[in-house]
């Protein structure tokens, strides 16, 4: 217990500590008129990191939160997933209420999806290539786990998008391609046919009733929020 949490203690007494400085000084810093110096609050669009946000934050956009801070937050993610609560906290300076503001309940629960499912730290990502030991299935593993939180992140909000009345037709044609991609493979015999696409239709099935659930709660949420700022 001890070595485990003095590994912590090191781990964000240096990884997560540089991380938060690097991520503090590309937000506060970068040109404004050609002239590069110091941003206030009001100019963080004008940043290193927003630059470099903007620049990759429309492959997150179909998993509804293509703004350059979620993807700046969830890049960092991957040195260390405690680096996201502290890019997000810089990013947003007005807490809860700017987050709020920026992200739906589909939206953010995308967002929580993606960096839970993704690769993990530089840490375990050391320790997958230790155990491996072959670079390329090193890289296959990180991949999968990169795509495979994608699509399943994209799936859900787009299934979720019909029921919280934000349908993109062209989103869900492709989530439901990813559904069914995997019908297009080379098998074998018919019945691993038969057994796969069991498998993807009790999982399609499961995904959409997770989409409904998630759906109602967000609504009943609205609801409940409306009905309480009525009343007092």
């Amino acid at each position: 217990m001890w070595e485990r949490g003095w590994s912590f203690i090191k781990k964000a007494g240096t990884i997560i500590l540089l991380s938060t400085i690097f991520v503090w000084f590309t937000t506060y810093f970068g040109f404004v008129d050609g002239t590069f110096r110091m941003l206030g609050e009001d100019e963080i669009g004008n940043s290193i990191l927003a630059a470099i946000g903007n620049g990759l934050a429309w492959i997150f956009a179909p998993l509804g939160w293509g703004n350059w801070q979620a993807t700046v937050a969830s890049i960092t993610g991957l040195v260390a997933k405690e680096n996201i609560v502290g890019t997000m906290g810089i990013l947003y300076p007005g807490g809860w209420t700017e987050i709020g503001a920026a992200f739906t309940g589909l939206s953010g629960f995308s967002f929580l999806l993606f960096n839970l499912l993704c690769a993990p730290c530089f840490a375990a990502m050391g320790a997958i290539k230790r155990e491996m030991n072959n670079i390329k299935w090193f890289w296959f593993a990180i991949g999968y786990q990169c795509v495979f939180a994608y699509v399943i992140a994209f799936m859900v909000f787009q299934f979720g998008s019909i029921f919280a009345g934000g349908l993109n037709v062209i989103g869900l044609i492709f989530a439901v391609q990813a559904n069914n991609a995997g019908k297009a493979g080379d098998v074998v015999t018919a019945q691993k046919k038969l057994k796969t696409s069991k498998i993807l239709f009790f999982v399609s099935l499961g995904l959409l009733v997770v989409s409904v659930i998630i759906a109602i709660i967000f609504n009943s949420v609205g609801v409940i929020d409306d009905l309480m700022y009525q009343y007092y």
